[in-house]
């Protein structure tokens, strides 16, 4: 197992939950 490779998934993973969420977040102020 590639652990460099394993580490950017999740890293990638996170920011696209926390962008979902954060857009979401924006939309339910406006």
């Amino acid at each position: 197992m590639n652990f460099t490779k394993t580490v950017q998934l999740v890293a990638f993973a996170a920011l696209a939950v926390s962008s979902v969420a954060l857009g979401a977040a924006a939309e339910r102020r406006d």
